[in-house]
């Protein structure tokens, strides 16, 4: 049964009278900075644990404004996470896609239970599908300057270490630790991969040929796009586009 909009007004009233009574805006304040503290550090099992710890302190709700909450809340995590790229024009038509398929899923969530069952799902999508792609609260400037240049110059055959160190006017060495730091790999990693993922990317949601895939990010040799795809993803590039 679809609900009026005056019945879905009264909806959303009753659970934020709900959310005042039970002094949820607190609760929420204290959560939203152990999250994100534990985000920034790449602790995610940390990150897991104080999601478990919120959906269970609001369980005197009602079930419905738990729901609700929940879904606020989780939803306002994807869009914090991307809102720095989003602000300076480096959202990459792969973020969007990812945060619309995790809050698609978010909103499909019926009661706090799912919630509760889906938090390593939840956090583990944040994980892969965007903080790794996005320059995220990383707290050293030279690092998200690099993330950012990675991130605009991807397709671009002269990304290396030795670039970007000239441009962002640091020894190689300097930001090849810094990199390993604040990243946990190096930059030839983290580019062969964030290239892997935007190849992927194009493979699965564009119409593109394979032939322009390859020629987009570089590789004018077909044999070694398909040595390159298989030592990652262990089928070839023909094989896995199949698949979608």
């Amino acid at each position: 049964m679809i609900m009026s909009k005056k019945e879905y007004d009264n909806t959303i009233d009753s659970s934020i009278e709900s959310i005042l009574l039970y002094n949820i805006p607190e609760i929420l304040t204290i959560y939203e900075k152990r999250i994100f503290e534990s985000l920034t550090k790449n602790n995610f099992k940390e990150t897991e644990k104080h999601l478990f710890d919120l959906s269970f302190d609001i369980l005197d709700m009602p079930d419905e404004d738990q729901t609700f909450l929940l879904r606020i809340y989780f939803t306002s995590i994807v869009t914090e996470i991307i809102r720095p790229n989003a602000r300076s024009n480096r959202l990459h038509p792969e973020i969007l896609a990812y945060s619309k398929i995790i809050i698609t899923t978010i909103e499909s969530w019926e009661n706090v239970t799912e919630f509760i069952l889906s938090i390593s799902w939840f956090v583990d999508n944040l994980k892969n599908n965007l903080i790794k792609n996005t320059v995220f609260f990383i707290g050293n400037s030279h690092i998200e300057t690099a993330l950012s240049l990675i991130s605009l110059n991807i397709e671009n055959k002269y990304l290396s270490l030795n670039w970007l160190a000239e441009q962002i006017g640091v020894s190689t060495t300097h930001l090849s630790n810094l990199f390993k730091l604040h990243m946990g790999e190096t930059i030839t990693i983290y580019i062969k991969n964030k290239r892997m993922d935007r190849i992927i990317f194009d493979m699965k949601y564009t119409n593109e040929s394979l032939y322009k895939i390859r020629l987009k990010y570089g590789f004018k040799n077909q044999s070694h796009f398909i040595q390159y795809f298989k030592k990652a993803k262990g089928k070839t590039p023909l094989a896995f586009k199949k698949t979608y």
